[in-house]
């Protein structure tokens, strides 16, 4: 027994020594304890024996722990998968990124730039914005705010670790981009312009909502000191326009002004239309651009330059003259304006339809009307014609008792004014004939023509439109329920056209043209066509009085009805 003893232990000594040898730097972090002896409590001489101490160094080779190690928490050291996605609203696509553990946050800021090209390429990586998840479904609605952002100069691993190791099917990442670029994948400034445009627009906004804003309006030239406009954008009127330049700059009262907006070095605006002139302020608050400078000026167009077929275009009547209607026929240019019907009203004088009379017939005698007659020559006749029916409202004026007197006391109400000067916002110059109302403004225009017609009508409907637009804005409106009014006449003595220039609702001038009057001189028929022509142009007068309801007409109408 004793020898057997011996044995074993000499064995044992022996197979520790060589494992020993082997694994003396360290004890293996593999070892399969499977093999080995695990000490059990010793029942016998034999197992005493193998029991027996041995020195420290074999300690751990023979009697290895089978105990089960602490739990330590998974870390990344390799290669992984993360599912990011870009927080907008619009049902965008998961993308993967494969990074390393040891990468930082600002590396995968540009990993994902770089996979998202071109798309991002107009934001910088540091501007993304990104957000631990880690969880599955859609993120269209979910709040950011209690989601703290991922601090770029952490790595990884850092994030992903212990329970929050990457999940599968799982979005990783949410990601942010600059405001507003929320509607990626189209983003396309950069992110500076972005916020500062974002910023803009908000701004415009709030000012949108408050219609009443102030300019400050610098006229020119040699006008430093502005005019502070406050005005409600969406009712501004040129008229009020006007008026205010007006009172601050007298020299512009009487006068139709354009006005000319200088927007910037080389871009100018001139409003023609209140609707025009609304559009124009509401840029300029969008613009942010509240002290803006103006010109003043008075339309430098000629009645006499404008045509017929501009005319038609300009008041909307008909926008070409020369294209065939639909049944393929030319229509004269005069036919497209609505039919005028006019009445008559009584000549009260006889003695002044025979003082015209014989004027006209000595006319034919010494002052013929002939085909190479100048347009004065016509004028002669037709001025016949105009003062014999002012003569008409003055009838009482005009007994012997009263021309005796020399005069005194009288106050005409209606007179004639050759070669008045006249400005719209359409045109200047003179008319050959207006009739004016003493207080009240011109109520009728007379456009002689020896010849062409179809310009003359275009002329006279101009200078009817700055007529009436000029009175209605110097009185300041018209009165309730009265109707703006304005007639003209285009003649050359022989035939003659009246002309209608009305105010609809919205303010837009409106016209109507007469049949073609004619005057056979020297005719059977000549008498009947002057008295037509006479009492033709009394009933326009009449009409064009009554719609100037200001006081210095209402004592005249007055009077006659007392009478």
């Amino acid at each position: 027994m004793h020898r057997l003893a011996r044995t074993i232990q000499s064995l044992v000594h022996k197979s520790s020594s060589s494992f020993a040898s082997s694994c003396s730097a360290a004890p293996l972090p593999s070892l399969n304890v499977s093999p080995l002896l695990v000490c059990q409590p010793c029942r016998s001489s034999l197992a005493r024996l193998v029991a027996l101490p041995l020195s420290p160094p074999y300690n751990h080779l023979h009697c290895p722990s089978t105990r089960v190690p602490p739990h330590t928490p998974k870390t990344i050291s390799e290669c992984i998968t993360l599912f990011c996605i870009v927080h907008s609203g619009q049902n965008v696509v998961p993308f993967s990124v494969k990074v390393n553990g040891g990468d930082t946050i600002c590396e995968l800021k540009q990993l994902i730039k770089m996979t998202c090209a071109p798309k991002m390429n107009n934001i910088a990586s540091h501007d993304l914005k990104l957000r631990k998840w880690n969880k599955p479904g859609d993120i269209d609605y979910v709040h950011l705010d209690g989601i703290a952002m991922l601090n770029p100069m952490k790595k990884i691993r850092d994030i992903f670790c212990g329970d929050g190791f990457p999940k599968e099917e799982c979005v990783h990442i949410i990601i942010t981009v600059p405001e507003p670029a929320d509607n990626y994948p189209g983003i396309e400034t950069t992110p500076v312009e972005d916020r500062k445009e974002l910023h803009h627009l908000r701004k415009i906004v709030e000012q949108l909502k408050n219609p009443f804003h102030v300019f400050n309006l610098i006229v020119e030239p040699k006008r430093m000191k502005a005019i502070a406009w406050n005005v409600d954008i969406n009712t501004a009127t040129l008229d009020m326009l006007s008026e205010l330049i007006c009172k601050r700059y007298p020299e512009y009262e009487d006068s139709t002004l354009l006005f000319t907006f200088k927007l910037h070095e080389s871009i100018t605006c001139t409003p023609e239309t209140n609707e025009q002139l609304r559009e124009l302020l509401s840029s300029l608050v969008v613009k942010d651009k509240m002290t803006v400078k103006i010109s003043v000026e008075t339309p430098t167009k000629s009645f006499s330059d404008w045509t017929l077929n501009e005319v038609m275009r300009l008041y909307e009547i008909c926008d070409d003259i020369h294209i065939p209607d639909k049944k393929g026929k030319m229509k004269h240019g005069l036919l497209y304006f609505p039919a005028f019907i006019c009445n008559r009203t009584p000549i009260l004088n006889e003695k002044t339809f025979r003082v015209l009379m014989d004027s006209l017939t000595r006319f034919l005698f010494t002052t013929p009307l002939l085909r190479e007659s100048h347009e004065y020559t016509h004028s002669l006749y037709v001025h016949s014609f105009l003062s014999a029916v002012v003569s008409d409202f003055i009838s009482d004026f005009l007994e012997p008792a009263f021309m005796e007197s020399g005069f005194i006391g009288y106050e005409p109400k209606v007179v004639i004014i050759p070669e008045q000067y006249i400005t719209g916002r359409n045109g200047k110059g003179p008319v050959d004939f207006a009739i004016e109302m003493v207080g009240g403004g011109v109520v009728g225009v007379t456009e002689v023509k020896r010849e062409d017609f179809c310009q003359g009508v275009a002329q006279n409907a101009v200078q009817l439109e700055s007529v009436l637009s000029r009175r209605n804005r110097k009185v300041g409106g018209l009165d309730e329920g009265s109707i703006a009014r304005c007639f003209g006449i285009v003649t050359d003595a022989k035939e003659w056209l009246f002309l209608e220039c009305t105010y609809d609702e919205n303010e837009i001038p409106k016209f109507k043209l007469s049949r073609t009057y004619t005057v056979a001189y020297g005719k059977q028929s000549m008498q009947e066509d002057i008295k037509e022509i006479l009492e033709v142009i009394k009933w326009l007068l009449t009409e064009a009085l009554k719609s100037a309801t200001t006081a210095a007409v209402l004592p005249y109408f007055k009077n006659k009805d007392e009478n």
